[in-house]
């Protein structure tokens, strides 16, 4: 009998470890200012991962935005917000909407004026209309 409890018991925590990264993926998907499409992708790369799941496997491998969320304590902050993860020209914040980082969970979620990823190059478009490429142009004499 306590050997069948034994391995109830350790069936259990090997099922809770195994669910861990998951849950974790998904509370600091909650904590950003957008509600990304790109979902898990944001923070994690590998094999097997998608939009809407990590195999426990692969969770460790993130992406530099992932390490980033790590480095700037799991908290979207301006420090994070301020930082190009992806280094594609653009900050994280305004990827997500929030360019100084101030958003609060208490603010609710932000909606993109375009689907931006911090972690994905070549996904940042600033929007320079006619209008304001002539100011700019006119700032340099020409």
């Amino acid at each position: 009998m306590k050997s069948i409890q034994a391995f109830a018991v350790a069936c259990l925590a090997l099922a809770a470890l195994a669910v861990a990264p998951v849950q974790a993926t998904q509370g600091d998907q909650l904590l950003l200012p957008v509600q990304l499409s790109a979902g898990c992708q944001a923070c994690h790369n590998g094999a097997g991962v998608t939009a809407t799941a990590v195999p426990p496997a692969v969770s460790a491998e993130l992406t530099a935005f992932g390490q980033d969320w790590l480095t700037f304590g799991r908290d979207w902050n301006p420090e994070i917000a301020d930082a190009n993860s992806d280094a594609d020209g653009c900050n994280n914040g305004f990827e997500m909407g929030d360019p100084q980082g101030t958003w609060e969970l208490s603010d609710g979620y932000l909606s993109p004026g375009q689907e931006m990823n911090p972690a994905a190059a070549g996904d940042c478009q600033l929007p320079v209309d006619e209008h304001s490429f002539g100011v700019l142009k006119s700032l340099f004499g020409d």
